[in-house]
């Protein structure tokens, strides 16, 4: 095995799938080596910076499965790697996103499914990540509460706003109104000309079709409030359902 060209693939490695597999099929090459090679990589993902340390475990899962699908009688890189996982996992957990959590757990749940690893080992694993995950977890729907009740707040905001507007165009029909009837009670036919009275059925006009739209206006407006309502509801059960579903699950891994 060539260190230099390991060392150079383990620093220039990313999260694309074909260098992953490049490197894993390297490293898959030396079994004689596996106890160096996971020394390498565990430095690798103890030095590099929090975003990065999903990539080497994504190495260090490619290497396990192509070593489980080897079938080699005595699974070099599963001792190797099998004795450095509690403490590499322990390091893991100080990421901030939680889709890293769940990018190992899925790991361990293919592990777990494929008995690359025996279930109590595979039990400790989840138990070291569980309280990390458990607080981002809360974090999450803290942060997503916090949205929502912005959300709510600018929603409400904005229906104030449509209501005041809704009520300035009342006031102005009604003023209009108001002036209509009092320039219709001066109406005289032996007197009026009938520009004035052209004027007159004008603002009747006028009068009308402001009415009209504010009417239109106020059903959208109630469409749009009962609309608001169904969404609301629906985003509650399925906020709801998603913890069910969430609780489910890891029951049935514990």
């Amino acid at each position: 095995m060539d260190l230099n060209q390991l060392e150079c693939l383990l620093q220039q490695l990313t999260e694309a799938k074909d260098q992953i597999i490049k490197t894993a099929n390297y490293c898959s090459a030396y079994p004689g080596s596996a106890q160096q090679i996971a020394s390498m990589i565990e430095n690798e993902f103890t030095q590099t910076r929090k975003d990065k340390k999903r990539i080497y475990l994504f190495l260090i899962h490619q290497i396990i499965l192509d070593e489980s699908q080897l079938r080699r009688q005595d699974n070099p890189f599963l001792k190797a790697f099998g004795g450095k996982l509690k403490k590499l996992l322990g390091d893991f957990c100080i990421v901030d996103d939680i889709k890293d959590l769940e990018s190992a757990y899925t790991m361990i749940k293919r592990w777990e499914r494929d008995l690359i690893f025996h279930p109590q080992f595979i039990q400790k694993l989840r138990s070291i990540l569980q309280p990390k995950y458990d607080q981002l977890k809360q974090q999450q729907e803290t942060f997503n509460a916090l949205n929502q009740t912005d959300a709510s707040a600018n929603k409400q905001i904005e229906q104030s706003h449509k209501i005041y507007k809704h009520l300035q165009q009342l006031a102005d029909i009604d003023s209009k109104t108001l002036e209509f009837n009092c320039n219709y009670d001066k109406f005289d036919e032996k007197t009026t000309s009938n520009q004035d009275l052209q004027n007159l059925i004008q603002e009747g006009e006028q009068c009308r079709e402001q009415l009209i739209q504010s009417i239109i206006h106020l059903q959208q407006y109630y469409i749009e409030m009962a609309v608001q309502g169904e969404n609301l509801q629906s985003e509650f059960y399925q906020g709801m359902q998603k913890k069910i579903d969430y609780y489910k699950e890891k029951k049935k891994e514990w």
